[in-house]
């Protein structure tokens, strides 16, 4: 506990009135008043620490060959409609909330791959396409086909 008379802390402390106020004191500062009552301690209960194992946030990452098509969120407002589901309804199935949904087919938001998967499921209807495998290339002079931070970068100076 944290004195309030002085501020150390203490593992021992006291109720201390002290001109007309109930304060929380360490045992040097509980002599400036009148000892009410001697606090204990409190025992915390100790929580076990769990580690879950970190999930990726792409569950496609490590294939790299699949990626979401870039008209996804109208294609699943479409499939939505075809199967005469409101966005409230959609929501429920996927067990998400429903700004999530409406975020999505306002093409407002990016759904994620899992949340992607989902709808894919409860809409039957495809969200992904094959990818090109890699990344960037580039064909600069001595390059070995990795795209560098000084390949993109054009460095300009202050003049004097």
């Amino acid at each position: 506990m944290q004195c309030e008379l002085c501020g150390r802390l203490c593992r021992e402390s006291f109720r201390v009135i002290v001109e007309g106020s109930n304060v929380g004191a360490c045992p040097d500062c509980a002599k400036l008043g009148r000892v009410v009552e001697r606090v204990q301690k409190e025992k915390r209960p100790v929580k076990p620490v769990v580690r879950q194992k970190p999930k990726p946030d792409d569950v496609f990452e490590a294939s790299g060959k699949r990626e979401l098509i870039d008209d996804c969120s109208e294609r699943i407002r479409r499939a939505r409609e075809n199967l005469k589901l409101k966005q409230e309804d959609l929501a429920k199935l996927i067990a998400e909330p429903v700004s999530l949904v409406h975020r999505i087919e306002s093409g407002r938001m990016i759904p994620s791959p899992v949340v992607a998967r989902e709808i894919e499921r409860k809409l039957n209807v495809s969200l992904f396409e094959e990818g090109a495998a890699g990344g960037v290339k580039f064909e600069g002079e001595g390059s070995d086909g990795n795209v560098t931070l000084g390949d993109i970068v054009v460095v300009r100076r202050k003049k004097d």
